[in-house]
């Protein structure tokens, strides 16, 4: 088949590495994948290696000059299916679809009330919590639409170089004698990095020697960053604390790690769990959207409600206090994701999809 693939964010961020990753697959799989996105695109580097046309698009709907050359290439390439990833990419990709009949498929991969959903052929949402919204908030039918699971790419988290997490330790100013807790996502109030921080003094109480790795884009979120620094300061963990920024090479920092936590007030499915989960990283998460789809209690991880912070510091000082328990988990965890969440079984689900709507399409034009 022929898949246009459209992105709209640029810098690495779940849905991005989502889209990448399943472009590579499909290329992989004997499609023609042509990849849509905004300049200097992080997915676009991702897939230089292979024989996929990138068009790059700031993916303006008006004027609709983009519209008009984009769509010209989906006639010209013979495109049989849309599928579009971030909220500019999904109206976008509605518009596209509206001017040249080829259907759209949309992969949700949050949660946000806006028009443009009940217009695709198709939606998936990447956990059963974000299909639900979908179906109830943006009137999404039941019959187009449904949950295919995140999915990561197990080789790249298998791949760290001999070494990586010695010299990353020293980087982070952390000792063999420390369990390094991560918290891997954007500083953003919903990503819920606060209550994490509130829960360190329990937490070093009764285990002073955990130290807390916090990896994330400050975005626009400055205010909550010097908000979670001030609080630091006030219950004096400050120290315990270390601000890695945004970085790219996420499986060589979770190789670095002892245990990641996600104390998230919502989610979709975030592929940080998956990741840490696929580096056999025990997790303490919040039993938020689609993270009880993918965290089993008790054995690959601990779930625990959102904006409580003493449950947080209970969970993980199970894990701080018990090396065995941590590397029990940990391989639980990494084959759960070998079973459930591995890119080859949910590419194929995302393949019977486009030919479902590829499919409705013909018969439509016929």
């Amino acid at each position: 088949m022929r898949i246009m693939q459209i992105v709209s964010a640029g810098d690495v961020n779940g849905a991005v590495v989502h889209c990448a990753l399943l472009s590579r697959e499909l290329v992989r799989r004997g499609h023609e994948v042509t990849l849509v996105c905004r300049p200097h695109a992080w997915a676009a580097q991702r897939v230089a290696d292979l024989p996929v046309e990138v068009v790059y698009s700031d993916l303006h709907r008006w004027p609709m000059d983009e519209l008009r050359r984009v769509g010209e290439v989906v006639r010209q390439r013979g495109i049989d299916a849309i599928h579009t990833h971030m909220s500019s990419a999904h109206a976008f990709g509605v518009f596209l679809k509206m001017r040249t009949g080829v259907p759209c498929v949309a992969t949700a991969h949050n949660r946000y009330v806006q028009l443009h959903w009940m217009f695709n052929d198709f939606v998936i949402g990447t956990s059963a919590a974000t299909t639900r919204f979908h179906r109830r908030y943006n009137l999404v039918r039941r019959g187009r639409s449904k949950t295919i699971h995140n999915f990561i790419d197990e080789q790249a988290v298998a791949n760290v170089p001999p070494g990586t997490r010695e010299r990353l330790r020293r980087s982070f100013g952390v000792g063999d004698e420390h369990v390094l807790v991560a918290q891997i996502g954007d500083v953003i109030p919903r990503k819920g990095l606060l209550h994490l921080v509130r829960a360190l003094p329990q937490i070093l109480s009764a285990a002073p020697h955990v130290r807390l790795l916090v990896v994330g884009d400050v975005k626009n979120s400055a205010e909550y960053m010097a908000r979670i620094k001030s609080e630091a300061r006030e219950l004096g963990v400050a120290e315990k604390l270390h601000w890695a920024g945004h970085r790219r090479d996420i499986a060589d920092v979770l190789s670095a790690v002892d245990a990641v936590a996600l104390a998230s007030l919502e989610e979709s499915l975030p592929l940080s769990i998956l990741e840490a989960m696929a580096s056999a990283k025990p997790v303490v998460a919040t039993s938020v959207g689609g993270l009880p789809e993918c965290v089993a209690e008790g054995e690959t991880g601990f779930l625990v409600p959102p904006g409580k912070s003493d449950a947080l510091a209970t969970a993980l000082g199970k894990l701080a206090s018990d090396p065995a328990r941590r590397q029990r988990l940990g391989q639980a965890g990494r084959q759960r994701i070998a079973d459930e969440f591995s890119l080859a079984a949910i590419a194929s689900q995302i393949e019977d999809v486009y030919r479902s709507v590829a499919a409705k399409g013909a018969r439509r034009a016929a």
